[in-house]
């Protein structure tokens, strides 16, 4: 017959089977979560890349003599326009890299010797940003007035 210790096995590896698929059964509905996560991020990295080329679509028309729109009263829709065009600005602003040509042709033709090389890679992280490139205008001027 079955004694109290095969009793407890069988009811351990009963608990144990159910853990499993409960475990699982978990473990699918992660991936699952997990690829609807990855495929709303890129979805999300694409609609900011739109919105970004879409900003400066609008920008360089405007730039051309397009319709400003004039604002004569400060509604909430003009306000939350404002919003969103600083965001893209300072989007497209971090965006712009100098040097991104001259990289792309650097790396199609190795012409660019070792010293050219460490100064177009100096040259991009000074220039790589907004902050840096101030910086190094207030430095420079700096350096001319002393």
């Amino acid at each position: 017959g079955y004694g109290p210790t095969d009793r407890m096995l069988a009811a351990v590896q009963l608990q144990r089977s159910r853990f499993r698929k409960l475990a699982h059964s978990r473990e699918a509905e992660l991936a699952i979560q997990k690829s609807t996560v990855e495929k709303l991020l890129q979805q999300n990295q694409e609609v900011q890349r739109d919105n970004l080329a879409l900003y400066r679509k609008l920008r360089r028309l405007q730039s051309k003599g397009g319709n400003q729109g004039e604002k004569v009263g400060e509604s909430r829709a003009v306000q939350e326009e404002d919003l969103a065009e600083k965001k893209y600005a300072a989007i497209a602003e971090n965006s712009k890299d100098p040097f991104r040509r001259l990289f792309v042709v650097k790396e199609m033709r190795h012409w660019v010797g070792p010293v050219e090389g460490a100064l177009l890679a100096l040259c991009k992280n000074l220039m790589g940003s907004r902050r840096r490139r101030a910086a190094f205008v207030v430095y420079f001027i700096g350096v001319h007035l002393l």
